[in-house]
Formats: structure tokens, C-alpha cells, sequence
């Protein structure tokens, strides 16, 4: 059953609200509803992940949005790391999306209010200082080279292009990419395709958190068997007697 949030601008009038700033902070917040959500959940698919902006009242300044079950339990994630103002347990994404809203609002001297929904656990908050959401760049990263295995679902942009990927965990990663891989990209709108580049990780969750791409390829499907053959013929014995998940924990303690 869905239910209705109520979030307010604070501080300018109706008519000094641009569009561009209002669909700028409508996306951002859908962004980090979308984080929030399961990863096995694809919100594109899902009639329960739905946020829908349905009213806007009080001229340009209040929102008046219909959220469906999930994404109900995400915007109740999201307004208790805001009223607590501890982000290290959101998802990258969402921390950086509630972040941008945070600067854009503070750059206009406006405010962002979200009103308490009792019945969903929506906690009443208000984000008017400027060092609200501190920045994500705080949280410690692992980098490195690497491969994705993604889908494209858009690229463009008047100046500088930006592509938005499925990654094959179903989360969304949106990246700043060249008009090299940009081209390379629309000839490949939604299909499986492996980008290579240098990678950013959050150390404490392992979420990608930025993606330079360097280059596009075609997926090619194997037989599992034939995968890790390859793998291992890749990696020359460097893994010989190694454990994983030993492996993984020095890096991360490392990183600390």
C-alpha cells in the first residue's frame, strides 16, 4: 500500500525555484532511494520500489511524493542517517546523492525539510546547514584497475558526457565518461558489455564509488567450466595458495 511524504524547500519563494534545481533534487533523491534498496531489487522492474512525485503545493516548494513499500523502508533509512547525521552505513550512492542535494541547496541558501510520516517511520528532519551531510569523499577507498560487467541505459550530455550503468548486481552506477567511450557506448545501448578501467571501492562495504571507464568490449558468454579455466590461465599461478578471504581482510585493514 503506498503512502505520501511530504518534503519541503525552505526559504525561497515559488517563483525563485528553477526547474533545473527542482529536477536536479527530485533526481538526486530518487538516487539515493534507489541505494537504499535491496540489491537484487531492479526499481525499473518493481512496482514496489516506485517514487512518485504526485502534488506540488505551496507554489515551487513543496513536494508532495507517492512512495510504494521499499522504497517507503528506503526514505526511512534515509531520514534517520540525516537526523543523526551518521552516513557510514548508507551505501556510497545514497550518501553521495543526499550529499549533492545538501551542497546545491546551500549554494542557493534554501533548505530542505522532510516532514515525519509516523505510519512509515519517517523521521521529521530539517538540512539547512551547509556541513549537513558531510562530504563522501571522508569514507576510506581501495583503488585500483579492474572490469565491469554492465548494461548501458543512457548516455549523453551537452558538455561533458555521462553514461548511467546496470551493473550486473542490478545497482545503478552513474559515471563522467570521454566522447571516445561515450560513442562506443551508444552503439551498445542495453547490451551486456565489459568496461575496463580504474575503479574506486568504499572499504567498508564494497561498493563501487567512482569508475573511470578506459575502454568497452563485448561480453562474450562461456560455460562456467571454461570461465575459470581462462581465469586461471590468466592469473599464472599468482593465487597459488592464497586464501581470499584472508586476502581481502589485509586489504581492508590496510586501507584502515
Amino acid at each position: 500500500m503506498s503512502k505520501r511524504i511530504h518534503i519541503d524547500i525552505i526559504g525561497p519563494r515559488p517563483n525563485e525555484v528553477d526547474i533545473e534545481d527542482l529536477s536536479r533534487i527530485l533526481d538526486d533523491l530518487r538516487r539515493a532511494v534507489t541505494a537504499c534498496l535491496p540489491a537484487e531489487i531492479s526499481p525499473s522492474n518493481d512496482s514496489l520500489s516506485r517514487v512518485s512525485l504526485v502534488e506540488i503545493v505551496d507554489g515551487s516548494d513543496g513536494l508532495v511524493m507517492e512512495v510504494q513499500p521499499r522504497a517507503a523502508a528506503s526514505m526511512a533509512t534515509l531520514s534517520s542517517a540525516l537526523r543523526l547525521r551518521s552516513y557510514s552505513d548508507l551505501p556510497t550512492a545514497a550518501h553521495a546523492a543526499l550529499f549533492r542535494v545538501n551542497e546545491l541547496t546551500t549554494k542557493r541558501k534554501w533548505g530542505i525539510r522532510i516532514r515525519r510520516n509516523k505510519s512509515i517511520a519517517i523521521e521529521a528532519v530539517e538540512m539547512t546547514e551547509p556541513n549537513h551531510v558531510t562530504p563522501p569523499t571522508d569514507r576510506r577507498v581501495i583503488s585500483g584497475g579492474t572490469e565491469l560487467l554492465a548494461r548501458c541505459l543512457r548516455v549523453g550530455g551537452a558538455t561533458v558526457p555521462h553514461a548511467e550503468l546496470r551493473l550486473s548486481n542490478h545497482r545503478l552506477l552513474h559515471v563522467e565518461v570521454t566522447e571516445l567511450v561515450a560513442r562506443e557506448l551508444g552503439k551498445r545501448l542495453y547490451d551486456e558489455i565489459v568496461l575496463s578501467g580504474v575503479a574506486e571501492w568504499d572499504a567498508t562495504d564494497g561498493e563501487i564509488r567512482a569508475f573511470k571507464v578506459q575502454a568497452v568490449t563485448a561480453f562474450r558468454a562461456v560455460p562456467v567450466d571454461v570461465a575459470f579455466k581462462e581465469l586461471a590461465a590468466a592469473s599464472r599461478g599468482r593465487w597459488d595458495g592464497i586464501d581470499a578471504e584472508s586476502f581481502v581482510r589485509g586489504v581492508r585493514e590496510a586501507a584502515d
